[in-house]
């Protein structure tokens, strides 16, 4: 752990760990930020109920499947989702059910994941905001089925890649350079401070800065989305959850 600092970007004052990148208090109006302590120790269908949090019951769990099924499994400060490899449409993930962001007012979306079981085949990790309501087994890298989105992905690989669309600007499969490694976390930050240059970071590093983001055809609510979905493949994956940071400048 590296020594805290400070920084100001679009008049938000946020505090954070100089070695690690991470974001450890960030001062804003709107602010959501889960740990994941105090679940149970799995859930299907349904929603958490948080003992140690500011966001109870903030999340909706999506586990859905015939064989295995896919799951959503509580251990100690972690989330896992999971897929089987039964040859089926699988989804496993959290999102929050509420377009409570908007996108016009800066929000910033920030998360430690570990990508442990690398999607394969059909299964894809989609990763940020999504701009509509949550459906089963929609995906943005085999079938652009979520018209608004800003997701980092990983697509039967695990290649981190960038898809964002405001449903008038469409960027697909930008690359970022870095590759998940199983049993390694990263910190993933979407930054939409400003929206018409939204900007991407891996462990406190830009990517894809060869590509402006504009995001800024319409105002776009949006809500924070972490889910691994496959359809009708024996694709596997699995992805630790340690923490989310959503806030953003006004309300």
């Amino acid at each position: 752990m590296g020594a805290t600092n400070s920084k100001w970007r679009g008049g938000q004052l946020a505090f954070f760990d100089g070695s690690t990148h991470e974001t450890v208090e960030p001062f804003a109006p709107v602010y959501v930020y889960d740990d994941f302590l105090g679940y149970d120790v799995a859930k299907t269908d349904g929603q958490f109920f948080n003992l140690n949090s500011t966001s109870d019951s903030f999340w909706t769990i999506a586990a859905t499947g015939v064989g295995g099924p896919a799951t959503v499994q509580k251990a100690l400060s972690n989330v896992t989702l999971h897929l089987e490899a039964d040859v089926e449409t699988e989804d496993a993930g959290i999102y929050s059910n509420t377009l409570v962001f908007n996108i016009d007012k800066g929000p910033i979306f920030e998360a430690r994941i570990d990508v442990a079981v690398l999607p394969t085949l059909e299964a894809e990790v989609h990763i940020g905001f999504q701009g509509e309501a949550h459906v089963a087994d929609d995906q943005v890298a085999a079938a652009d089925d979520i018209d608004k989105h800003i997701f980092f992905v990983l697509d039967g690989s695990g290649a981190y890649v960038i898809y964002a669309d405001d449903d008038t600007t469409d960027n697909d499969a930008v690359a970022t350079g870095i590759t998940a490694v199983p049993g390694t976390y990263n910190i993933l930050r979407i930054d939409c401070t400003d929206p018409t240059d939204v900007k991407f970071y891996i462990d406190g590093v830009g990517v894809a800065t060869g590509t402006t983001f504009n995001l800024s055809g319409g105002t776009l609510m949006m809500m924070p989305n972490i889910m691994v979905t496959k359809a009708g493949s024996a694709g596997l994956c699995d992805v630790k959850i340690d923490y989310v940071r959503v806030w953003q400048a006004t309300r």
